[in-house]
């Protein structure tokens, strides 16, 4: 999936992260007596979760091995301890 504007991630956000997130059953009702329970129902959320974005290359330097073609269109560099250090908090 690839979401190219803020209405296409609210959207996803609201559709897909959240449902996936929040404890149901599997007729979709709300699992009562499970507040903070993932949708596994065994892990527990502790605290604020967070989304990070993280923007990478295709590359040619990356090799998809290939019982993998069918299902992944292709592949991005691997993330370096690079992106770390360059990275800049705002406040």
């Amino acid at each position: 999936m690839s979401i190219r504007s803020s209405e296409e991630f609210w959207n996803w956000s609201r559709n897909y992260l959240a449902t996936a997130l929040l404890a149901s059953w599997y007729d979709g009702n709300p699992a009562y007596g499970m507040r903070a329970y993932l949708n596994d129902k065994v892990s527990r959320s502790m605290g604020i979760g967070t989304i990070r974005q993280l923007r990478t290359k295709k590359s040619a330097k990356c090799i998809m091995v290939e019982q993998f073609d069918q299902f992944i269109e292709g592949c991005q560099e691997e993330l370096t301890s690079e992106w770390v250090l360059r990275m800049v908090w705002s406040s």
